[in-house]
């Protein structure tokens, strides 16, 4: 998850779009059986969640 949550750094728009959100900052990025959503800054990405998909909604 680590490696894969690494790449981020270069390529932050990796993940795609949440259509549920319209700010397209706002992305999703599923790692293993987990979800983890972020937003893209100009200089940084803040992680919002890190969901094991087992978990209820």
């Amino acid at each position: 998850m680590i490696t894969r949550g690494n790449l981020l750094a270069d390529s932050p728009f990796l993940g795609r779009a949440l259509p549920e959100v319209r700010l397209k900052p706002v992305r999703e990025l599923f790692i293993l059986n987990y979800r983890l959503v972020y937003y893209v800054g100009i200089a940084q990405i803040e992680i919002f969640a890190i969901v094991h998909q087992a978990q209820k909604r």
